[in-house]
């Protein structure tokens, strides 16, 4: 986190003390890419290199701020996450409205997203929608 979020630094803060609610209100807007007029792309990142530890902390910010989040009605926000179940898990998608879970026709690719969609109910979320990629052939679904 920068020192205009936290309130910390050599130049602003001395003592150590830390703003434990930093305003986040601008988030969207400087990470997110716009798409059309009501629709922007957030891209949560993924570990960048070996040993870089786990991404608990940044979970844990972006799920707050989306869970603080408003949107006008006919606003969109697309989440594009790392494969796998880890934001389900960690339920940074609860209050959307819709998951598009995306997989490969592979066996285990299929299975993660069966998964998926399961865990997404759990959150609540409405329309969970199965997109194959990489299929060359209707059999391959």
């Amino acid at each position: 986190m920068s020192a205009s979020w936290t309130g910390a630094g050599p130049d602003i803060s001395p003592g150590g003390l830390l703003t434990l609610n930093p305003d986040v209100s601008d988030v969207i807007d400087r990470f997110s890419v716009p798409v059309d007029h009501n629709l922007r792309l957030l891209v949560i990142g993924s570990v960048r290199q070996a040993g870089g530890g786990c991404l608990c902390p940044e979970y844990t910010l972006l799920t707050a701020i989306l869970r603080h989040m408003r949107l006008l009605p006919d606003e969109v926000i697309v989440l594009d996450t790392p494969a796998g179940l880890e934001h389900f898990g960690r339920a940074v998608a609860e209050g959307f409205t819709c998951a598009v879970v995306v997989a490969d026709p592979s066996y285990n690719a299929v299975s993660v997203a069966r998964k998926s969609a399961a865990l997404a109910r759990q959150l609540g979320i409405p329309d969970i929608i199965l997109a194959i990629n990489r299929a060359e052939k209707e059999t391959d679904v």
